[in-house]
Order: structure tokens, then sequence, then C-alpha cells
């Protein structure tokens, strides 16, 4: 059986991944079809608005053009709508859109990536110079789809969505923190990752040909980040305001996976091929759509001969991935058993074990298809995905040596059933992994939200240490962190005021020295300048720094001072000063912090996964607007 005998011959898949690259078709130009014009705003018209009109008008008085390839170039803007029956009412999301288009194609230079992605996965800024080269027309929901009638029409474009961002070269995720009276709501980057149709436009940039997009958190915040894995919730885990959404989008998306995959093959991607198709559980979660795993037509007269079903999985896993034996390893460093960890099919992983792949065994790359360092188990990857039952398996069949990256495996991926699989295996919740990094200061930095509080849980009312607060709460602060989180680590008793103190010679303390270093010498970047004035921060200093306005707005309600001074003298305002920050900020920072107090209420009210304090009563709802940068 190909199950234990290799062979230095091509496998089907690459056979038949050659043939493909023979054909003159590819899968790339059918993902650009549409079934509905793809109406755009070109930049000059759009730099001129001053109230939101829908399609229709803006179509009648011929304000609309129909991109086409050699036209120019096409952005796509993901957005959450901030009003009822309005995308935005007063104008205020659109117009930090226009102020952040005309910095980019002016003063700002180069577009950095986020923190996280530049501390560990070293990668290149993007020169904003692209943006003038040619014309540049937008795509946006309200201007390019039918909206007085949700009409034959209007669904066609609905459905023509993977193909509009196939076509762009931009994609632009515009989350600047906006607060509506009217419904005592604040909209923020975490309320648009929570939504599903946001989701579901991530997920089709991902599968485009250029996955990048540029966050817009205000006039003069930008971040770049490019596709390293499929993180965060899928579409299907997120809130549709119409009910059926979810089903319309659900056969889309498959569509779109399976087109990608062929893609992957055409272009002779093996690992990427063997990500993405592992991926489809996770990446439909939610949906009424099932994973198609049989892109190559099995050989069933051989298949067939193979009378037990673990085996049989095991069979066909290999065949559909390109493994001649379980013991392969691929150009990545990952076996058939990493790759099955993905799936989290617990009848293909007992296949795997019962023919004897090695439960313990590392990778010794990275895998930039998936985001993975080097140095990954398989029930890292079955605790990052939530496949807790395959995750079981290797757990018994005894996969963890201490639990200590497993943890944070856990609390990347908020999984809090596979916190309790771990704590019930002797982990300890409260434990640092090899790096001494907490895993409840992992969960609070990229706002896993149930990991953190099933960590509480687990450590069975055991206070948490005021080191591992501060850690915590800082890492909130420049990352992910969201209201929830901060209000969470609030309640425990973290110090808001604590001015953090970095080991130098720690392993983080010599990143952030060497980071520092850079900023002294020229390179300045979101890192480097983190870096650089890292020694005596505080969490709010953090928030402004990396505009992270809504932690800033909870911090200041909790009492967060703004006369405190890091090591070189910067206090909350100097960080502000070349911001275009939001104007409840600005008041903070003028000892007025009213309406940050009451953006924080909002903000608190939108999160349902929790009770949390009850804030201002209805009647305090107040209007802010933004103005630009302080000083």
């Amino acid at each position: 059986m190909a199950c234990f005998r290799g062979s230095s011959r091509a496998t089907p898949l690459e056979l038949y991944a050659r043939s493909l690259q023979k054909q003159n078709h590819r899968a790339g130009s059918e993902d650009t079809s549409t079934l509905f014009p793809m109406y755009t705003v070109p930049l000059k018209e759009l730099l001129q608005m001053t109230v939101m009109e829908p399609h229709e008008s803006l179509k009648e008085r011929g304000e609309l053009v129909s991109f086409e390839k050699g036209m120019g170039s096409a952005a796509f803007v993901s957005h959450q709508w901030v009003g009822e029956n309005s995308p935005d009412p007063d104008f205020r999301q659109m117009s930090v859109l226009q102020d952040a288009i005309r910095c980019l194609l002016s003063t700002q230079k180069r577009i950095y990536h986020d923190i996280h992605t530049e501390m560990f996965l070293n990668a290149s800024e993007r020169c904003t110079s692209a943006l003038n080269s040619k014309p540049l027309f937008f795509w946006y929901d309200y201007f390019s789809c039918p909206q007085l009638e949700k009409n034959h029409d209007f669904h066609k474009a609905v459905d023509s969505i993977p193909g509009y961002i196939g076509r762009c070269e931009f994609f632009f995720v515009l989350v600047p923190v906006i607060d509506n009276p009217s419904l005592c709501k604040v909209f923020t980057p975490s309320s648009w990752s929570e939504r599903g149709w946001c989701l579901a436009e991530k997920l089709f940039r991902q599968l485009s040909h250029d996955s990048s997009w540029i966050v817009i958190k205000s006039a003069t915040q930008f971040e770049l980040v490019s596709h390293m894995g499929f993180s965060g919730s899928a579409p299907g885990e997120g809130t549709f305001s119409e009910a059926g959404d979810k089903a319309r989008i659900a056969p889309v998306m498959q569509k779109s996976l399976q087109m990608k995959l062929r893609l992957l093959l055409e272009e002779h991607d093996l690992v990427g091929y063997r990500v993405l198709l592992n991926l489809q559980p996770v990446l439909l979660r939610g949906m009424r759509a099932q994973p198609l795993y049989s892109v190559l037509p099995a050989d069933k007269s051989d298949l067939s001969l193979i009378p037990d079903p673990a085996s049989h999985e095991v069979a066909e896993f290999l065949l559909q991935n390109g493994f001649q034996t379980i013991f392969d390893v691929d150009a990545a460093g990952w076996s058939p058993l990493h790759y099955a960890a993905l799936r989290g099919e617990p009848l293909l992983m007992q296949g795997l074990l019962e023919l004897h792949a090695d439960p313990c065994r590392l990778t010794k790359k990275g895998n930039p298809s998936h985001g993975a360092m080097p140095g990954i188990g398989a029930l890292d990857l079955c605790l990052r995905h939530q496949n807790n039952e395959a995750a079981r398996l290797l757990l018994a069949a005894k996969a963890a040596a201490d639990g200590r990256w497993e943890l944070v495996s856990a609390s990347l991926g908020d999984n809090a059933e596979g916190i309790r699989l771990l704590c019930q295996n002797r982990c300890n919740p409260l434990g640092k992994d090899p790096l001494g990094t907490s895993a409840i200061s992992i969960a609070c930095m990229f706002d896993s939200a149930r990991a953190f509080e099933e960590i509480l849980v687990q450590a069975g009312g055991q206070a948490l240490a005021a080191s591992t607060l501060a850690e915590s709460i800082h890492a909130a602060s420049v990352f992910q962190g969201s209201a929830h989180i901060i209000q969470g680590l609030i309640d425990l008793r973290a110090d808001v005021n604590h001015q953090k103190e970095v080991k130098t010679m720690s392993p983080f303390g010599l990143i952030v020295s060497w980071h520092g270093l850079l900023h002294r010498l020229g390179r300045v970047t979101p890192l480097t300048t983190l870096c650089y004035h890292m020694q005596g921060s505080t969490p709010l200093m953090a928030a402004v720094l990396s505009g992270q306005y809504e932690c800033a707005a909870i911090l200041v309600a909790a009492g967060a001072r703004q006369d405190l001074r890091n090591r070189h003298g910067w206090s909350a305002s100097d960080f502000a000063r070349n911001q275009a920050v939001p104007d409840f900020l600005v008041q903070a920072l003028r000892s007025q912090p009213r309406d940050c107090e009451v953006v924080a209420s909002f903000a608190l009210r939108n999160v349902s996964r929790r009770s949390v304090p009850r804030g201002p009563a209805e009647s305090d709802c107040v209007n802010f607007q933004a103005v630009g940068p302080v000083g």
C-alpha cells in the first residue's frame, strides 16, 4: 500500500498539476468573472463627495464607471454600516477614507505591516506610489450595488463580490472608531471582525491573487496585512443582519475555494494547495456547505481493496494531498499528520496514528501558506483551529510534552475547550511558554475572549500575579485587545498606569533592543517606534501609538493618567500629536474624559459574550466628530 512504501516517482497529484500547467485556460481568469457590472466611483469624484447617496442616484447622474481591466487600478472598500438605513448617515466614516486617501497619495510614502507581522515574520513594507501610477476607481457597496430594491440585479452583484475583489489591486479595510449615539453603539476594528460579510470579504481577498490588504484606522493610521495564513473567525461564525445572507454566500465561498485550489495546482504550489485543501472545514465552519476534497479523481479500483474505514480514509487523503507514505515530509517540512490536523477529522487522525504516524513530530521550517513558524506539532494545529476531537486522539497518543506551546496555540485559536483538554492533562493554565510569555497574555494580545475567560476558570480563583496582569494589559493595548479584554483585566485589578520595564538580556528584551537601535539608525516603522519608546511606557501610550483607540477610551474611563512620561520623556499626548485621533480621545488628552467614558460605555454594551458593568444611562449619549492632528 502507498501508506507504507515510498518512491521517487511523481505522485498522481503532481502529474495532474503538470497537466494543468500545460493547458491554456487558467482558473485565475474565472476568478474575476462577474454577473453584474463592476460599478465604481473614480478617485476625483470620491474625494469631492459630501453626502452618502445610493447606487441608483449616482448611476442616474452618470457618476459611476463600469470598471474593466486596462482602465487603471480598482480598490475595494470593506466597512461596517454605522447606521440603520445608511452606511454612514453623518458622513464621518467616508470622510476618514477621503482624508486617508489624500494622505496616502501625498505625504505617506510607505505602509508598514502590523507590529506582530513585522516582529515575527520580518515582512517588508509597501510603497504607496502604486496608488498614483494609474487612474484609481473605488468599489463601495452602497455606491456599487443596487440599494433601493433587493431585486435580481442586487443578488447578481452580491454573487459577483469575489470577482470584484479579484479585479482589485487594492483592498481597504475601513475601521475608524465611530460612535452612533442614536443606537448607543460604537463601531471599531473589533466589531468589523465580528461581521459575517466583512469576514467573507476578507476571505475572498485571501483567496485572490494579491492577498494583502490595508487597514485604515484613521486618516493617518494605516497597517499593511499580508496573507500569512487564514486567521480569525470564519465568515459563518460572524453575525449577519439578514438571516438569508449566510445561506446565500455559502455556495459562493465553496466555489471560490475550489477555484483557488485549482489555481494553486496550476502554479504548482503544492504546499499552499495542501493547506487550503485541509482548512476547508475551518473556513466553512458555520456554513451549510461541505468541503470538497476530491480535486483529483481517485482510482476506486485501488482504494476499494482497503476494507478498514480508517485505512481507506488515509489512502484517499494521501492521494488527494500528493503524498506516497505517511512518513513523507514536503517542502515546508510538514508531514501528512500535520495537514490532517488542519482538517481535524477524527477517523483520519485515528487511521494515521494506527499506522504509526509520529504524534510528537515537529516541523523544521516555517509554512508561510499557513502562517506557522518552525517547531509546530500536530496538536498545536488542532488546538489552533479548534479541532478538539482530533486533539483528544493526539493527547491519548501522548503528543504533548508539557503543554506550554500547546496552551499558546489554544489561546491563539480562542479555543476554550482546547484549554480545558490541556488542563485535564495537567497543563498549568498560568504557566509561561519557553520565551517567557503567559498564555493569558497571548489571549489578550489577539482578542481571544473565550480563551481568556477559560484560563481564569482553570486557574480556580488563583490570583494572577501583578506582573502577569501588567504584561497582559500592555499586550492588549499594543495589538488587538478589545473593550471586553481591557475591561476584564481592569476588573482583575490590572494597573492601567503601569510603566513597562523590559529586561534587556531577556529573549524579548533583545528583540526590543535590536529594533530600538534600528529606530535610532533611521528605520522608523510602527515596530521600531514601539520598541524605541517601550521602556517606561503605559498602556495608554501604547494604545495611542498603535491606533487602538477603543482600548484608549476604556483606559481613560478607568482613570489612566495622561501626565506620565516614558524614558524618552514622551506622554500620551506626544504620541497623539502627529495622528488624526478621534475627537473623544483629543478631549481626554486635554483633561476632559467625559466623551471617552461614554464611548467606553458604548463599546462595553456591544459585547454579547459576557455581562459587563452598566455604563451611563441612555440619555448620556452624545455625538463626537473626528478631528485633525493634536497640537
